[in-house]
């Protein structure tokens, strides 16, 4: 017996649309984190000073005003923070320390009372001049849980910026901006909303 168009056609769109639920209710997941571990169950979170590790610093890098959109964004999320500043707090921080930090490293930065510590590092910003304009950025992001000197939770973001003919080589100087502030927005949307408080 052939089925009517009109039923084929109402099972499609139905089974499209739970496709795209199904997706759209699944958090994106982090290059790694720490068996057991999920965001939500963080009380208070320190956003620490941006790091920049950038090896050509010719760019200009804002990084109050990023510290304020990851802020911004846990606040949207429903997070408790608290934001840490002054250049002493990241004094002395090295490579290797931002490669594979060490229980110590991680145990002696950021106030006695914190627990929940958030990092952000910016290893690249650029920008380039064509019959238009590019520009890229690359982030990482990593939560440091203070009390056991571990990284529970950590991954990266290139974010892209462009626009083509004259009007690109007009607004060369915001690309990096642009490709930047898309870089650290894509770390940020992997921390999960916590529940409404009831």
């Amino acid at each position: 017996m052939k089925t009517p168009l009109a039923l084929t056609l109402t099972l499609t769109l139905a089974g499209a649309a739970w496709l795209l639920s199904a997706c759209s209710t699944t958090t994106p997941q982090p290059l790694r984190s720490a068996g057991g571990f999920s965001p939500v169950s963080m009380d208070t979170v320190y956003v620490l000073p941006v790091v920049d590790a950038r090896t050509d610093k010719k760019l200009d890098l804002k990084v109050d005003q990023l510290q304020k959109t990851m802020t911004d964004s846990l606040k949207r999320k429903r997070y408790d923070t608290v934001v840490l500043s002054g250049s002493h707090l990241m004094a002395g921080l090295t490579d290797e320390d931002l490669r594979d930090p060490t229980h110590d490293w991680i145990r002696q930065t950021g106030p006695a009372e914190a627990r929940w510590m958030m990092l952000l590092v910016v290893t690249e910003l650029s920008r380039k001049l064509t019959f238009g304009s590019t520009g890229n950025a690359e982030v990482s992001l990593a939560i440091l849980d203070r009390h056991q000197g571990t990284v529970v939770w950590e991954d990266k973001a290139l974010g892209r910026a462009g626009q083509g003919g004259l009007l690109g080589m007009m607004l060369v100087s915001t690309m990096d901006d642009e490709a930047l502030a898309t870089a650290v927005r894509q770390v940020m949307h992997k921390i999960p909303s916590k529940p409404k408080r009831t």
